[in-house]
């Protein structure tokens, strides 16, 4: 083997690593995205604000839409006893459904885009 064939060996050696180690990278569930406008992670916070409740420093997050729901999507947050589901259908101006739950107390709120909450 000539030197131009050793590097270009290493080179494709390198790269293919790098592609495959990023498909396969995991990140850990209790890290969360920034929380952008009208997301789902928004809609949580602003539901903790309205309760005057402290948020947690970290969360584990699941999926949780039942199968066969068209439409909508589901996510749940957990912190110790603290339980939060918040769903959103695919339209973007509809609000967001808050379900707390905190020990023996549960709260249900509704979310708007503007950041504004009510009880359902």
């Amino acid at each position: 083997m000539n030197k131009n064939t050793i590097i270009l060996s290493l080179a494709t050696t390198i790269l293919c690593a790098a592609i495959i180690g990023g498909i396969y990278a995991v990140t850990p569930e209790t890290q969360e995205p920034v929380n952008g406008p009208n997301s789902h992670e928004w809609a949580r916070d602003t539901a903790l604000d309205s309760l005057d409740m402290l948020k947690p420093s970290s969360w584990s997050k699941q999926d949780t839409i039942p199968e066969g729901l068209i439409g909508t999507n589901i996510k749940t947050y957990t912190s110790g006893d603290l339980t939060i589901t918040v769903s959103h259908n695919l339209n973007p101006s509809a609000d967001f459904g808050v379900k707390v739950e905190n020990g023996e107390n549960t709260w249900d709120l509704w979310v708007s885009q503007d950041g504004t909450t009510q009880p359902k």
